[in-house]
């Protein structure tokens, strides 16, 4: 089951990767935050599937998940 882990954090670590080599070239180190948090939020949704895949039933419920999105993009 860590195998789901590894296979997420890997596709968010490539995701970073690759957007911060677009992004810093034209936007300037700045990008790299906002590169980082673009991966980061996709490796808690790609963590998300996994965990419903694994489980067969969600831990947390959505709107705990809403409201903390919600403060974190408002306090960016």
């Amino acid at each position: 089951k860590s195998v789901y882990i590894m296979v997420a954090t890997s596709i968010a670590a490539v995701l970073n990767i690759i957007l911060n080599y677009i992004c810093i070239k034209y936007y300037g180190y700045m990008a790299a935050a906002y590169t980082t948090l673009i991966s980061f939020a996709f490796l808690a949704l790609l963590q998300g599937i996994m965990q419903r895949k694994i489980f067969e039933k969600e831990i947390v419920e959505k709107k705990y998940i809403i409201i903390i999105s919600i403060i974190t993009v408002l306090s960016c």
